[in-house]
C-alpha cells in the first residue's frame, strides 16, 4: 500500500483520539466522557464479574451460539446475493475528491478501505466479546473467532458486489431469479422435513433443535458452523486452532477473491457513495422508511386548524409523512393480519406475539419516525422565526410520529383482541395507554435531541465516538424512564389497596401517571427547543 494511504489511516486515527479529547473540554463533552466511562466501566467490570461466578463456559453447557452464528450469516448472505451491487464499497465524499484523482491504484485504494475495516472490527470484537464471555470456553478464542466472524461479514458483501460487476445487468437479473428460484426450492425441500409447530411457546426451543438437526438446515448451516465452533471452542486449545485456522482460510479466500475480482470499481463506488449519503440526509430528515425517489403526489392534504400554532406545523409533517413515507403506512395493516393469523393458529401465540410486536414497536418505530425537531434540525433557524409560541410548536412537531406510532400500535391490539377473546379486555386497556406512552417517549427523545443534537443515530462497526454517544444517551433516558415506571408502579400499588385490592384503581392511578409525564414532556421540548441556538448547537 502507498505510504501516503498509510499516514492517512495513522492521521485519520490520530484526529478520532484528538477530537475526543478536545471535546471534553466543553460541559456537554465532559458529561458524555464522565458517563460514557462509567457506563464502559460498569459492563467490563459486570462482564468480568460474570465471568467470575461463572467460569465461562464448561464443556457441554449449551448456548445459544451454536445456532444463532450460523443462521445470522447465512441469511446475511442470501440478502446479500440478492442485492448485488447493493454493497460495493463507499468512500466519503472527502475521499472522493482527493484519493480518486491522486496517485493510487484501484488496489492501494482497496487495500486502504479492506484495512480500515479490519481496524474498525478489531475494536468492535473487543466490546462484543464482553457481552459474550459466559458463551465461550475462553476469552482467547471467542475473541479471534469473533473477529474472523465479523471480517467474513465485511468481505462476504464487498465480494460478491464485486462479482456483481463483473458478471454485469443481465446475468445480475437471471442470477437473482435463479437464486430466489433456489431459495424456494430449498425451502421447500426443508418444510417437507420440518417437524410440525409446537401448540406451546415453552415447546420452542425444542422444535428449533429438531428443526436443525434435519439434513437440509445442516447443510445449508454447515459452512457457517465454522464460526460459531471457533467462538465456542468447547474443548479450548489447541483443538480451537483447527476451527480458527478454517474460519480465517475462509476470510483469506474472500480478501483473494476481491483483489482477483479487481473490476474498475471505482465508479460504482461513486455512483454508491453518492446513494448512501443521499440515504444519510433522508434519514437526518427522518424519512429513514422513505422512499429513494420521492413518491407522487397523493393530492392535496386538507389545511387544520391554527391550535395554538400547533396546526401548521403538524399539516406540514404529516404532509412530508404521507409523501415521501413508503413502509410506514404499509406496517398497520401487515400488523393486523400478522396477529390475527397468529392469535386464529394458536390463541397463546397471538397473545404474546401481539404483546411482543407492540412492545417492540414502540421503542423500534420511535427511534425511525423522525418527523419531528430530529428532522428539522437544519430548519430550526427558521422555525425560530415563525409568529409560533415555543409551546405550539413543540405539540406540531411531536404530534405525527406519535399518531404513527399510536395507529400502527392499535392495528396490532386490534388483531390481537378480534382472534383472542381472552386479550379483549387487556388489548382495551392498552389502547388506552399507547398515545400516551408514545408522547412520553417521543417527547424524552426530542428533548434529549434538542439538549444534545447529532446528525444521525446510526454508525459504522469501529465508529467508537457515534457508539459512546449512542450508549451515553441510552443510559440517561433509561434512568428518566426507570424513574417514571417507578412512580407509576408506586402510585398504581397505592390504589390498588387503597381501593380493596381494586385492579381498575390501580390501572387507573398508572394511566393517570403516565399521561401526566407524557403531558409534562411538551413544556420540557419546548424549552429545549428555546435555549437550542442554531449558530453553536447545530451539528456538522
Amino acid at each position: 500500500m502507498h505510504e501516503a494511504l498509510l499516514k492517512l489511516g495513522y492521521l485519520r486515527a490520530k484526529a478520532v483520539l484528538r477530537s475526543l479529547l478536545r471535546g471534553a473540554r466543553r460541559p456537554r463533552g465532559l458529561v458524555y466522557l464522565v458517563i460514557g466511562g462509567f457506563v464502559l466501566g460498569s459492563w467490563i467490570c459486570g462482564s468480568l464479574g460474570s465471568l467470575v461466578v461463572s467460569n465461562f463456559g464448561r464443556p457441554g453447557t449449551p448456548t445459544w451460539l451454536p445456532v444463532a452464528v450460523p443462521v445470522f450469516l447465512l441469511a446475511y448472505t442470501v440478502s446479500c446475493l440478492l442485492q448485488l451491487r447493493a454493497g460495493i464499497i463507499s468512500f466519503t465524499p472527502a475521499e472522493i475528491d482527493f484519493l480518486f484523482p491522486g496517485p493510487f491504484s484501484r488496489r492501494e485504494l482497496l487495500t486502504f478501505k479492506l484495512a480500515g475495516k479490519l481496524l474498525g472490527t478489531l475494536f468492535s470484537a473487543l466490546f462484543v466479546g464482553l457481552a459474550l464471555l459466559r458463551q465461550a470456553h475462553s476469552f482467547w478464542t471467542l475473541y479471534p473467532g469473533l473477529v474472523l466472524m465479523l471480517v467474513f461479514v465485511q468481505l462476504v458483501q464487498i465480494v460478491i458486489s464485486m462479482a456483481g460487476l463483473v458478471v454485469g445487468q443481465r446475468v445480475q437479473r437471471w442470477g437473482r431469479l435463479a437464486i430466489v428460484a433456489g431459495l424456494f426450492a430449498v425451502v421447500g425441500l426443508i418444510a417437507a422435513q420440518t417437524p410440525p409447530l409446537p401448540d406451546s411457546l415453552n415447546d420452542l426451543p425444542a422444535w428449533g433443535e429438531e428443526l436443525t438437526a434435519t439434513l437440509g438446515v445442516r447443510v445449508l448451516l454447515a459452512p457457517f458452523e465454522i464460526f460459531s465452533q471457533a467462538m465456542i471452542a468447547p474443548n479450548g486449545y489447541p483443538a480451537a486452532l483447527v476451527w480458527l485456522a478454517l474460519a480465517a482460510a475462509i476470510d483469506v479466500a474472500l480478501v483473494l477473491s476481491a483483489f482477483a475480482l479487481d473490476a474498475n470499481y471505482l465508479e460504482s463506488s461513486l455512483v454508491a457513495s453518492e446513494q448512501r449519503y443521499a440515504a444519510l440526509e433522508r434519514v437526518k430528515q427522518g424519512r429513514r422508511l422513505a422512499a429513494v425517489r420521492p413518491a407522487h403526489r397523493l393530492g392535496r392534504i386538507p389545511q387544520v386548524s391554527w391550535w395554538g400554532g400547533a396546526g401548521p406545523t403538524f399539516w406540514r409533517q404529516v404532509t412530508t409523512a404521507l409523501r415521501t413515507g413508503k413502509l410506514i403506512w404499509l406496517l398497520p395493516p401487515i400488523l393486523f393480519g400478522v396477529t390475527l393469523l397468529l392469535g386464529l393458529y394458536n390463541p397463546k401465540v397471538g397473545a404474546v406475539a401481539g404483546g411482543s410486536i407492540s412492545v417492540y414497536l414502540l421503542f423500534i418505530l420511535l427511534a425511525t419516525v423522525r418527523y419531528d425537531f430530529r428532522g428539522d434540525i437544519d430548519n430550526v433557524p427558521w422555525l425560530k422565526t415563525l409568529p409560533i409560541g415555543a409551546l405550539g410548536l413543540a405539540v406540531g412537531e411531536l404530534l405525527t410520529p406519535v399518531a404513527i406510532v399510536s395507529l400502527t400500535l392499535w392495528s396490532a391490539l386490534a388483531g390481537m383482541g378480534i382472534a383472542v377473546a381472552e386479550s379483549r379486555l387487556p388489548a382495551a386497556a392498552a389502547v388506552a395507554f399507547v398515545p400516551f406512552a408514545a408522547l412520553l417517549l417521543c417527547g424524552v427523545e426530542n428533548a434529549f435531541f434538542l439538549l444534545f443534537p447529532s446528525r444521525s443515530m446510526i454508525f459504522n462497526i469501529g465508529d467508537l465516538q457515534s457508539v459512546g454517544r449512542f450508549i451515553v444517551i441510552m443510559f440517561c433516558k433509561g434512568l428518566v424512564f426507570a424513574a417514571l415506571l417507578l412512580m407509576a408502579g408506586l402510585a398504581g400499588v397505592a390504589a390498588y389497596f387503597v381501593c380493596g385490592e381494586s385492579l381498575v384503581a390501580g390501572g387507573i392511578a398508572i394511566w393517570l401517571v403516565t399521561a401526566t409525564a407524557a403531558l409534562a414532556t411538551v413544556p420540557l421540548v419546548a424549552w429545549a427547543f428555546t435555549r437550542f441556538d442554531p449558530g453553536v448547537d447545530t451539528p456538522a
